[in-house]
Order: C-alpha cells, then sequence, then structure tokens
C-alpha cells in the first residue's frame, strides 16, 4: 500500500459525512477523534471501526514527515554548504565575498567542481560519489535541509523479509514454532528440516518446497520473535503463558480485597532432631492492596490443607507476640491507630502484634494440592472468602507473593546462618547449616515483624 493511503495519527477520516482527526489510541483498542476545526469536540470509536473508513483518508505525499527547521546535525549543515559551494558557488565560509578558484562558476565546469569535491570530501564522513553528489542536490533542491537530514540520517522502518514470503510457508512455519512449546531446546536447522519435510508432504513438487536454507531460516527467526522457541525451555513456556489479550491494571483499592498464598522452599539449610538436612518451606498470605504479609508459617516439610486452613485462623485472629518482643506489641506502636484497631478487631489486645489487621476477602491461589483441599475450602467458605484459582503454569497472577518471596530471600535468609543461593549457580562448594528447624521457624517470625 502506498504511504499517502496509510492511516497515521494525525490524519483525517470521513465519518457520516463529518471531518475527524485521529489525535491518539486509549487502552490499545479506542480511538480518540477530534471533529477538524473544533478544539472539545471529541469521538471514540474502536480501532475496528476506524479502519474501516481508513479507505477515505490519504495524506499529501509532499508532507514532510520530519521537522523542517531547527537545530541540524552539523554534518547536514556541512554537506548543505559543500553543495551549494559545487551547484552554486557559494562560498563555505560567509565571511568570505569570493569563491576558491576550484570552484569558481567564471572559470571552471560543473564536472570540474563536482571533481574537485570528490577528491576534497575523500576519506572524510561526508565523502561521496558523483551520482551521490547528484542525488543529493536533487533532494535539497526539491525538501531542503530537511531533506539533506533524511538522506544522512535515515530513520526508515526495517522491513521483514518474511512480508513478502507464501503465506502458506508463514501458516508451516508458525504450525512448527507453536509445537515446540513443551519440547526440549533444538536447533534451528532442526526447525527448518522439520518445515521443509512438512512442505514436500502437503505440497509435492510445488516451488516452494525448494525455498533456500538460508531464507527459510531468516523466516524462522522473524517469526520467532517473542517465542523463544529455541532459548531456555522455561523462557519459552513462561512466554507461552502470556494471554492473547490486552493487560490491564490489577491494582487492589481495598484492604484484604485481592490477597494471594503461596508456598515456597526458604533459601536456608537447617538439621533436624535426627541430624538431616533440608531446606524448610515457608507460606505466606499476601495483601496486594497493603503489601503486608497477614501471616506466614515455616514447615519441616510440605504443608497440607490443615495448615493452611491455621495460617488463615492466625491472618484472621491476630498474631500472638513472641517472647522478649515487647517493644514490636500493638500498645507500643507509636504511627499505628491502636485504640481503632482494638474497635475494628475485638480479638486484638495489648499481646498483639503491631500488625495491622486486615481480612482477606479473596485468595488467589495455585493448582497445589495443598491449596485445593476440602479443609482449606471449608474454611476460607466459613468466613466467607472467595478462593481464586490463578491458570496452570502461570506464576504472573501472582506476583506480589513470588515477588515478597525474592525480598525475603535477598534481605532476610542471607543473613541466616547456613543460608544457601536460590539457584544452583549462586550456591557454595561447600553449604554449613547451623540453625535447627525450630531455630529457622523462629528467626522467620521475627525477622517479619
Amino acid at each position: 500500500m502506498p504511504d499517502e493511503y496509510k492511516l497515521r495519527l494525525g490524519d483525517t477520516v470521513e465519518i457520516e459525512g463529518e471531518l475527524w482527526v485521529w489525535e491518539s489510541v486509549r487502552r490499545g483498542n479506542e480511538a480518540k477523534l477530534r471533529r477538524d476545526g473544533t478544539a472539545d469536540d471529541w469521538l471514540s470509536v474502536s480501532m475496528p471501526e476506524l479502519l474501516a473508513y481508513a479507505g477515505t483518508a490519504r495524506r499529501d505525499s509532499s508532507t514532510p514527515l520530519r521537522k523542517t527547521s531547527g537545530d541540524w546535525p552539523t554534518d547536514v549543515l556541512d554537506m548543505e554548504k559543500h553543495l551549494q559551494e559545487v551547484f552554486r558557488g557559494i562560498p563555505m565560509d560567509p565571511t568570505v565575498i569570493a569563491p576558491r578558484p576550484q570552484y569558481d562558476l567564471a572559470r571552471t565546469t560543473q564536472e570540474q567542481r563536482i571533481a574537485s569535491k570528490i577528491a576534497e570530501l575523500a576519506g572524510t564522513s561526508l565523502g561521496r560519489s558523483r551520482k551521490a553528489l547528484f542525488n543529493f542536490w536533487n533532494e535539497y533542491r526539491s525538501g531542503g535541509v530537511a531533506a539533506v537530514d533524511a538522506r544522512l540520517h535515515p530513520k526508515g522502518k526495517k522491513r521483514l523479509m518474511i512480508a513478502k514470503a507464501d503465506p502458506r510457508l508463514v501458516a508451516v512455519i508458525d504450525r512448527e514454532l507453536d509445537s515446540r512449546v513443551n519440547l526440549s531446546m533444538s536447533s534451528r536447522r532442526h526447525c527448518a528440516e522439520l518445515v521443509r519435510r512438512a512442505l514436500r508432504a502437503m505440497y509435492p513438487g510445488d516451488p516452494i518446497c525448494e525455498i533456500k536454507g538460508t531464507t527459510l531460516q531468516g523466516y524462522i527467526n522473524e517469526r520467532d520473535a517473542g517465542r523463544y522457541s529455541f532459548g531456555k525451555a522455561t523462557t519459552r513456556r513462561t512466554a507461552s503463558n502470556s494471554p492473547d489479550r490486552e493487560y490491564f491494571s490489577g491494582n487492589a483499592h481495598r484492604l484484604g480485597q485481592v490477597c494471594e498464598i503461596d508456598s515456597t522452599e526458604l533459601d536456608v539449610q537447617v538439621w533436624d532432631k535426627r541430624g538431616n538436612i533440608f531446606r524448610p518451606t515457608a507460606t505466606a498470605l499476601f495483601c496486594v492492596g497493603s503489601r503486608v504479609p497477614l501471616a506466614w508459617a515455616i514447615h519441616a516439610d510440605s504443608p497440607n490443607g490443615y495448615d493452611h486452613a491455621l495460617l488463615l485462623a492466625r491472618a484472621i485472629v491476630g498474631r500472638r507476640a513472641i517472647p522478649g518482643s515487647a517493644a514490636a506489641t500493638l500498645s507500643g506502636s507509636a504511627t499505628l491507630p491502636v485504640e481503632l484497631m482494638k474497635k475494628i478487631n475485638p480479638y486484638l489486645d495489648d499481646d498483639s502484634l503491631a500488625v495491622p489487621w486486615i481480612f482477606p476477602h479473596s485468595i488467589t491461589i495455585d493448582g497445589g494440592a495443598d491449596f485445593r483441599s476440602a479443609t482449606f475450602e471449608a474454611a476460607c467458605r466459613t468466613f466467607g472468602i472467595n478462593l481464586v484459582l490463578a491458570p496452570p503454569n502461570a506464576p504472573t497472577v501472582k506476583p506480589h507473593v513470588e515477588r515478597n518471596f525474592g525480598t525475603t530471600s535477598s534481605d532476610f535468609a542471607t543473613w541466616l546462618a547456613g543460608s544457601t543461593g536460590n539457584a544452583v549457580h549462586n550456591r557454595g562448594k561447600r553449604d554449613a547449616p547451623i540453625l535447627t528447624g525450630t531455630a529457622a521457624g523462629t528467626a522467620a517470625r521475627i525477622g517479619d515483624i
């Protein structure tokens, strides 16, 4: 399609006999238009509706797409001076009255001046051939300095090779890339061979089957953008979980409106009573609106639904003070509204910790059997708490509690004895666990206060 027929911001379209100017896009799928000639008459239409009127929009092909005045780069201004000196005999130095002898219009021909300028600019960034100088001069006469800038600093969009490919080939490539989401990592060469086999099976004898290997791999690279088909398998599976829709803000505007719960292994190695080394499991119930963990627990093994029901009870009733932590009690808080919090929650007393009491109204869980157990569901149903099941393999649905685990690992677990890295490549050669399971749980409770 010619550029003058492409619809862009600022173009004018005709809708029901009236002219409207496309001003902006809202939320990715809604176009905002202003009535031509007015300042406060607006119209909002969907993008498909706007595209239906795209045939009525046309821009003048001579409309400058770049600035026509302003501060130009030094090389653009220098090229302008060189062009004027060659074709018009105007000296480059404005303080000089007469032109240089090799560029004097009365003594030299145009070919002689061009030859002198080519020799003068040879080896510099502005060095050009005879044909290039003529092209610059023609552009300068029609578009001025803006045309010289456009030729020296092209800002055109990169064209994709696959735009001219056979649609049948594109369909086969997409089908092969989509099928690799859950497969092990392989090479582009292997994918190209599978595409070629599929083409020969579907279109035997067709010239599309004889596509060059380098061209086919180039097409595959362009269609693979954003799929990570030849990267890490975990990255590829995570990218495939992205929904085919627009992203909207998921913030909660009320305390307890949206909560998230999840479990993870704490990055600390400890001993149990028998001397066995293990990593305890940490569970956190997190409030999105306040970024406050409502309740947390440390387990020696994988928690079950009964453990999560106790965790929910601690979040609703209020936590008791740990012996020796009098400074963290509610009565000693200088910032929290003590009397108001006691009035809201009658279960609070002077022994409760100085943590805001927030009632969870909705809890987002993953597909773990412990969160979907009948015990935990019954506990939530008793208190009128909604359970929201996240899609499989989609940790981004509950990002706040996941990020809280990252903060716990970097700002808390690293200070404990027996700390280990959060991945194999971050671990030391020899880990020396010192804490016991009971000590790790106590440290976690103290650290979160």
